[in-house]
């Protein structure tokens, strides 16, 4: 992934930990038990699916790092012998 692509799905994935946190908190300020069911199930689907896109982009970017900090110490190479 590009760093803007990474960027993007950081942005989703800290708008869905908001909403997933919203969703928890509003199914206690109204406590009614179907309901307080219901906003905590999605609310804990919607945090790990938020969890899972963190730890996707992080661990994309660990496995990239490497290769693209080799690809620019080639390209630094390749600069000083042509100088």
């Amino acid at each position: 992934m590009r760093s803007w692509r990474s960027m993007t799905w950081l942005r989703i994935a800290s708008f869905l930990a908001l909403l997933a946190l919203g969703l928890i908190t509003w199914s206690f300020l109204d406590p009614s038990p179907f309901l307080m069911i219901l906003f905590m199930s999605v609310g804990q689907g919607i945090g790990t699916l938020s969890k899972m896109i963190f730890l996707v982009v992080v661990i994309h970017d660990a496995l990239l790092r490497p290769s693209r900090l080799s690809a620019e110490q080639e390209n630094e190479e390749q600069g000083s012998k042509t100088a």
